[in-house]
């Protein structure tokens, strides 16, 4: 129970006049509370609340931990939706290579053609 300011005062006086050092009753005097926010605590109390306190944070972090892992799989979704996307790019080039080449490889035995042609023609 916190002491008033004057019955702080007052025993101060009192004890300091019978003591008469006023660094011991000071110190004695530290044990009882000014105001209701310097209770003292016991150590049961400071469990119960340290403990009620990484309960809250566990479960805080337990929810971070679930939307990112949820975040994760999304992104794992995306990526492999990416992963077909250039495999199909991919292809699509290869195909188009093949043309190529072949249009390059046919133009190549026309010219040749042609040049023998003229060369036996000429």
């Amino acid at each position: 129970m916190p002491l008033t300011e004057r019955s702080r005062h007052k025993l101060y006086e009192t004890f300091t006049d019978l003591v008469d050092d006023e660094k011991a009753v000071e110190e004695m005097l530290s044990y009882f509370p000014a105001r209701d926010v310097e209770e003292p605590v016991t150590k049961d109390f400071l469990r119960a609340e340290l403990q009620r306190e990484i309960g809250t944070v566990r479960d805080e972090l337990r929810g971070e931990i679930g939307t990112v892992r949820a975040e994760i799989g999304t992104v794992r979704g995306e990526i492999a939706d990416l992963r077909t996307e250039l495999h199909k790019e991919i292809g699509a080039v290869r195909k188009d290579l093949a043309a190529i080449q072949m249009r390059m490889v046919g133009t190549t035995i026309s010219l040749a053609g042609l040049m023998l042609a003229i060369a036996r023609f000429g």
